[in-house]
């Protein structure tokens, strides 16, 4: 009887551990585990940005990335491109969802994901072009 309890308590287990999978590529799966991804080249899956207006004294420039993989929405995060390389992105990730019977389009980019340490902390992904 115990070992059967012990089995049911770990199939349970990892059932509610996948019905909470995060997608892969997407914001909610690094932020899930930063320190991991700090200063590495990752590939986020953009569904499409969101343009930001605000002024950033390093030259560069500030977009939103909401993030869609394997069918589910994925999370907000940060993109800081330069002034030259952000018409390109934006060109290429959209600034609106775009969706087919499939699904929802979203485009693979690489950048490095880094950690913003003034201002408010928060992390984001810095993409050169």
């Amino acid at each position: 009887m115990k070992s059967f309890l012990v089995l049911l308590a770990f199939c349970l287990g990892v059932t509610i551990a996948r019905g909470q999978s995060v997608p892969l590529f997407t914001a909610d799966y690094y932020l899930a585990n930063p320190d991991a991804y700090v200063g590495k080249t990752i590939t986020l899956a953009v569904a499409h940005v969101h343009l930001r207006n605000e002024q950033r004294d390093d030259g560069m420039r500030e977009l939103e990335a909401h993030t869609y993989n394997q069918g589910a929405f994925g999370g907000h995060l940060p993109i800081f491109a330069s002034t030259s390389a952000a018409p390109g992105l934006i060109t290429l990730c959209g600034t609106a969802l775009k969706s087919s019977g499939s699904g929802f389009h979203f485009t693979l980019i690489r950048g490095t994901f880094l950690r913003e340490e003034t201002g408010k902390r928060r992390f984001y992904l810095l993409f050169k072009g």
